[in-house]
C-alpha cells in the first residue's frame, strides 16, 4: 500500500511539473476571426494582423495589456507594398515614421517626442526625392564631416534648416536629452548656445567620452516677434577611438 501511495504521490508531481511548465510555454499562440489574427507573445504584448486577402496582409499592429497600441505599427497596400511605418508608445505616435506611394516610394517622414503629437519635423517629397516645399515649410538636417573620430580631436557637424519657417534667423541649443526639448522653453542650463547667421552653422565640440555618443539639439527658429519660436529637435551618433 505505502508502494502504491508513493507511486500516486510520483504520478501527481509530474502531473503538477508538465501543467506548470504547460503554462510557462503557452506563448506565443494565435486566435484569428475572419481577416484578423491575433498573436499573443506574452503576458503583456499581443500583435494584431488585418488581411485584405488570405495572401495580402493590411496592416500589423502591436498592443500592450491595457489594449493601448504600444510598439512597431506596418501598413500595406493591397498590392502588398509598404504603405506606412512607425511606433507607437501607449496609443501615441513616438519616433520617425515614414509614408510610402503604391509604387513604394518614400513621400512623407516625419518624428514625433514628448508623448504629445509634438513633431520634430515633418517632410514630404517629390518622385526624384527631393523636398517638396508646397506641402512642408520647415525641414533640418545635421551633417557630420565624419561619424568617427580619435580622442583629441574636435567634433564638426553642420546643421542646416532647408526652408526656414520664420525668416528672421536661428540659434542652436545643445541638449543633453529629450526630456529637455520636451521643457525647452522653461529651461535655461542648456549644455551650449549658439547663435547662427541666417539658416546654417557649422559646430565644433571636443565635449565627448570615449565610444558611443550621440549629439542632441534644438533649432531655435524665430520670428519678429519674441514669442514667435518654432523648435526643431535633431540628434546624431557618433565613435570616438582611443589613440594608440
Amino acid at each position: 500500500m505505502k508502494q502504491i501511495s508513493k507511486i500516486k504521490y510520483l504520478i501527481v508531481c509530474l502531473l503538477f511539473i508538465y501543467a506548470c511548465k504547460g503554462d510557462n510555454s503557452k506563448y506565443p499562440y494565435s486566435e484569428t476571426n475572419g481577416l484578423i489574427t491575433t498573436t499573443y507573445l506574452n503576458d503583456t504584448t499581443f500583435v494584431v494582423k488585418e488581411y485584405y486577402n488570405r495572401n495580402s496582409v493590411k496592416s500589423i499592429i502591436t498592443f500592450n495589456n491595457k489594449e493601448e497600441k504600444n510598439g512597431e505599427y506596418i501598413e500595406y497596400y493591397e498590392n502588398k507594398n509598404l504603405k506606412e511605418k512607425g511606433w507607437y508608445k501607449s496609443n501615441q505616435e513616438s519616433g520617425k515614421w515614414f509614408v510610402y506611394s503604391q509604387n513604394n516610394n518614400l513621400i512623407e517622414m516625419c518624428e514625433y517626442i514628448c508623448g504629445d503629437k509634438a513633431i520634430a519635423y515633418s517632410v514630404s517629397f517629390n518622385e526624384d526625392m527631393s523636398i517638396d516645399t508646397t506641402k512642408v515649410n520647415h525641414y533640418s538636417t545635421i551633417e557630420s564631416m565624419q561619424d568617427t573620430i580619435y580622442e583629441g580631436e574636435p567634433y564638426v557637424f553642420n546643421v542646416r534648416l532647408v526652408t526656414p519657417y520664420f525668416k528672421n534667423g536661428m540659434y542652436i541649443v545643445l541638449i543633453d536629452s529629450e526630456e529637455e526639448y520636451c521643457n525647452i522653453r522653461e529651461n535655461k542650463g542648456f549644455k551650449a548656445k549658439f547663435e547662427c547667421e541666417r539658416f546654417e552653422k557649422t559646430i565644433s565640440i571636443k565635449d565627448y567620452k570615449r565610444g558611443d555618443n550621440q549629439i542632441r539639439g534644438v533649432i531655435m527658429n524665430y520670428g519678429d516677434n519674441p514669442k514667435k519660436v518654432m523648435t526643431y529637435y535633431f540628434s546624431k551618433n557618433f565613435y570616438v577611438k582611443q589613440i594608440k
